[in-house]
């Protein structure tokens, strides 16, 4: 906690976002620790592990890297390598070019607080949407049509993988000849940094749209790295100068903010990459068998839901998840959506089996049964986002809902669960639409 007596000469504005986890984090062990020294104990001891112990292991799911840092949190890493593509490309400023509904707490992080020394200049693009001919518009065609703009200016891209929601890989072949134009033109590489967070193992360094180019890697590793088990920021590159150079001037920054991952916070990582493939690929043949429940549950009544899952061809790509998101059919509600309906009506159901969470990649531990997450963005602690940003994922008047799939999951228990919901608004398996008779 921090008391700010005097406002004009500390803005407590900034100091919020400074709380935002960018620089060094007093984290739940420090604190416990703190308060059994407090109370006269010994504290207790933590497994711990090194940098080079997870650079082993993250080698050992990805061979091409040749330089990774980890820090404290996810936040933490994208301020440094952000900042770091801003002084190797710079002194001129650089335009970051990012998806508008990506991750709150990012979009806070690059236009509210690293925007303010005007070396990054945020631009936020649109991903859903379709043109004046009805065409629909990707994410990567809004940020070629921005390049376009730039007249030779320095620039950088940061994508999520897959895209939000509809869980797709970008188009990395038409992204890459864009840039490779622009390289071509003005002189200037674009350097890409890729979060796979959502995807752990999709293996950008190996793609060979990603040869010969600056990409930096950058995880939350709160998620599947960790298992849920601590919070933590993973960045990495492979043998391109620029993108080492990037990564060079990250390391200095945590280094100066010291917000660098603390060997407890390792010795989870080290634990969680150890069993990362075998764990995704039952985390993802759940998500899989979940996603045809719900199919076929609505399909029983008379309704094709638009639903965005993994198929076991993208899994064979690397791009193993747990996460999958849906649109309800219309319904009437008493809740101010009906997702919020749908979310209340599980937790009061199957308390066992689910809990309200902004996360993913979570792990009770010990072979125990895991929770499944239930996310509804409305609600969600991404409330950073623009009322217009959430107002434009709807459709139907029907806000997007996430479900977070875990290792040990009970896919029937959860689909057994959902069925008073579905009979109460859609009716009885093999009857019409209590809503909307046809």
């Amino acid at each position: 906690m921090l008391l700010i007596r005097d406002a004009a000469r500390i803005a407590p504005y900034g100091i919020q976002l400074i709380r935002k986890r960018t620089v060094a984090a007093l984290l739940a062990a420090d604190a416990r620790a703190e308060l059994e020294r407090v109370a006269g104990m010994a504290p207790t001891p933590l497994p711990e592990a090194t940098p080079a112990d997870c650079e082993a292991e993250l080698r050992a799911l990805f061979p091409q890297v040749e330089d990774s840092a980890y820090f404290c949190t996810g936040l933490g890493a994208e301020a440094a390598v952000f900042t770091g593509v801003a002084d190797v490309l710079g002194p001129a400023p650089i335009a970051l070019f990012y998806a508008e509904n990506g991750y709150g707490g990012t979009g806070q992080l690059i236009s509210d607080l690293l925007s303010r020394g005007g070396q990054i200049q945020p631009r936020p693009l649109a991903v859903l949407g379709r043109d004046a001919t009805g065409r629909r518009l990707t994410l990567v065609d809004r940020v070629l049509a921005a390049l376009a703009e730039l007249g030779g200016a320095p620039a950088c891209v940061f994508l999520e993988t897959p895209t939000n929601p509809e869980l797709q890989a970008h188009d990395f072949d038409a992204l890459m000849a864009g840039v490779r134009a622009y390289a071509e033109q003005w002189g200037r590489k674009v350097p890409i940094v890729v979060d796979t967070t959502l995807a752990p193992l999709y293996p950008i360094f190996a793609k060979r749209f990603a040869q010969d180019w600056p990409f930096v890697l950058l995880k939350s590793g709160s998620k599947y790295f960790t298992k849920g088990k601590a919070t933590l920021g993973v960045a990495a590159c492979a043998s391109d100068p620029t993108a080492r150079a990037i990564l060079s001037r990250a390391r200095e920054l945590g280094r100066d903010a010291d917000s660098f991952a603390r060997p407890a916070q390792l010795a989870e990582l080290r634990a969680g990459l150890a069993d990362l493939a075998p764990r995704m690929a039952a985390i993802s043949a759940h998500t899989i068998r979940l996603a045809s429940g719900l199919r076929s549950a609505l399909r029983a009544r008379g309704h094709e839901i638009t639903l965005y899952a993994i198929s076991e061809a993208q899994v064979a790509e690397g791009m193993a998840t747990g996460m999958l998101s849906f649109y309800l059919p219309p319904a009437p509600t008493t809740h101010a959506d009906l997702c919020d309906e749908f979310v209340a009506h599980l937790l009061s159901r199957a308390p066992e089996l689910v809990k309200s969470r902004v996360s993913y990649g979570q792990s009770t531990g010990g072979g125990k049964p895991d929770f499944f997450y239930v996310i509804n963005p409305e609600e969600s602690t991404q409330g950073a986002l623009s009322a217009a940003v959430k107002a434009a994922q709807k459709r139907n008047n029907v806000q997007i809902c996430r479900i977070s799939v875990p290792e040990h999951a009970d896919v029937d228990g959860l689909l057994a669960a959902m069925e008073g919901f579905f009979a109460e608004k859609y009716g009885r398996r093999g009857s019409q639409d209590r809503h909307n008779p046809k």
